[in-house]
């Protein structure tokens, strides 16, 4: 098994503009974001599932995805429970239905994954084999995968309020998810962010916690990103302040938001770096993220860069505004996946 940091991928995807340059890429952000409007039907997890790996084999490089499974830990026990799952017509009958449910202890695998990260084993066969090779029984959840004629597989941690969940993504092929490109690590990062804001959506929980209220806020999740990206992009060029980025309740984009806020920064930097940098929240709304970036802005040829800035923002209906006396600049980010089918039309795929 290996870690890989998808989200880190993510991010250099969307920096290095990968979804414009990648017609295949960008279909499949499409055809996801037809898959997000499952979340106004009131359709199940089961079905949300079916939804997600049908529009995942369509992609070349996710056409072998056999099994698509949305998974929550229990709040007061070391148990993990399928929410909803769905395999392809051409895996065997599904033994891990909603419903199902096993143990997990507390030093193994599926309880050390950290957020950002996926887990990745290249075939259930030499997992088995190990087993054996120990002279320990097969866990119960392997063998039900190796029965279904499933080979390869990864996980995602899902973010659920107060609880924690995971994705799961199963192939029929050998090592599946072992050489994936940075792009994707975006696709499959926006396929997580989907499966967070459904299953926070519909409230599907764990039987214990059906009385919880969901919590939507992702407390930290977003700064510490952006924070991440700032670092890496300026160092010691820049100081951020965040401020009450996290007060109310929304479910967005994190890695498209990200991407946006270091792109404006960048652009409109002046020469010695962006400086001192306050990061608050503007409004925010169920379709929209306002964010008000506060920074000295580059006097030389500011609508030039404005110009451009704009046009590099709009296939994603992202839109920015100076404040006033040019004391900085706000970004409103599109908190539905609308945006994704947006920026194909722009770029006539």
């Amino acid at each position: 098994m290996s870690d890989i940091y998808a989200y880190r991928a993510a991010f250099r995807a969307f920096r290095d503009h990968a979804p414009a340059s990648d017609p295949a890429l960008l279909r499949l952000l499409a055809d996801l974001a037809a898959v997000a409007d499952e979340r106004a039907k009131g359709c199940t997890a089961e079905r949300f599932a079916t939804s997600l790996i049908s529009a995942l084999r369509q992609d070349a490089i996710f056409d072998q995805v056999g099994r698509v499974c949305l998974a929550q830990f229990s709040p007061h026990m070391p148990m993990l429970h399928v929410l909803g799952s769905a395999n392809a017509v051409t895996v065997g009958s599904n033994t891990l239905r909603t419903g199902y449910y096993c143990f997990i202890a507390d030093s193994g695998s599926l309880s050390s994954v950290q957020e950002g990260r996926a887990r990745i084993y290249g075939d259930v066969r030499q997992i088995t084999g190990s087993f054996s090779a120990s002279g320990r029984p097969v866990q119960r959840t392997i063998r039900h995968i190796q029965e279904m004629g499933l080979r390869s597989g990864m996980c995602l941690p899902l973010h659920l309020g107060r609880a924690r969940g995971l994705l799961f993504l199963n192939s029929e092929r050998p090592d599946s998810f072992t050489d994936l490109r940075e792009s994707h690590y975006l696709a499959l990062t926006v396929v997580a962010q989907m499966a967070t804001s459904f299953l926070l959506r519909v409230g599907a929980t764990v039987p214990e916690q059906a009385n919880w209220q969901v919590d939507t806020v992702l407390p930290g999740l977003f700064t510490q990103r952006l924070q991440r990206a700032l670092q890496q992009r300026f160092g010691e060029q820049a100081t951020v302040a965040f401020h009450t980025l996290e007060e109310a309740g929304y479910i967005w984009s994190p890695d498209l938001a990200v991407w946006a806020v270091v792109q404006a920064i960048d652009v409109l930097a002046g020469p010695g770096g962006p400086g001192q940098i306050a990061i608050g929240s503007a409004a925010f709304d169920r379709q929209t993220l306002a964010l008000r970036v506060t920074m000295p802005l580059a006097c030389s040829a500011l609508d030039e860069r404005l110009a451009g800035l704009r046009e590099l923002l709009a296939p994603w209906r992202i839109s920015l505004a100076l404040s006033p006396a040019n004391s900085g600049f706000e970004l409103l980010v599109p908190a539905d996946w609308d945006h994704f089918r947006d920026a194909k039309s722009c770029y006539s795929i």
